[in-house]
């Protein structure tokens, strides 16, 4: 006998996703996007954390994380629109500064803040695919890391926004 059980409370909308790396499966709860400052050529550079675990304890208006948790980070998303990220597919390229791509990713795993123990991984390629509905956003993310480990997952629910 099989039994299924789904629901369509409001629970359901609490933000949620996952990322897995070597096999293991590590959740994501919270997401962060900030919008960094604006390069020339009338584009936009933005910041994209997605984490669980950390407590977000803004200090001077800057996201700033203590405690010990798990994240995805996608650093210098270049955008073409002030209001946040537009729907679409951005790409890891360190060198470039067009729409499009974004030039630093990490990831931390069980990272401790204060002791600066756990895993600290930095992406050398990979892309992230958005959907972007006002606050709310869907982020599927596929990078490989410079050590060679494969990282893919994915968040959905409303980021809280930042502009320094």
């Amino acid at each position: 006998m099989l039994v299924a059980i789904t629901g369509c409370g409001k629970s359901d909308d609490r933000p949620s996703g996952a990322f897995v790396c070597e096999e293991v499966q590590y959740p994501l709860t919270k997401g962060i996007l900030a919008r960094i400052t604006s390069p020339p050529a009338q584009t936009y550079r933005y910041d994209l954390t997605v984490y669980s675990g950390f407590v977000n304890a803004p200090l001077s208006g800057v996201y700033t994380f203590v405690g010990k948790g798990c994240l995805v980070s996608f650093s210098n998303i270049i955008c073409e629109h002030s209001d946040g990220l537009s729907t679409g597919k951005y790409t890891f390229d360190p060198t470039e500064k067009t729409p499009g791509t974004f030039s630093i990713g990490e990831v931390l795993i069980d990272w401790d803040i204060d002791t600066q123990t756990g895993q600290h991984l930095f992406i050398k390629e990979g892309s992230i695919s958005l959907i972007a509905n006002a606050k709310t956003y869907a982020v599927v993310f596929s990078l490989t890391c410079e050590d060679g480990r494969v990282i893919y997952g994915s968040f959905k629910g409303e980021l809280s926004y930042e502009h320094s």
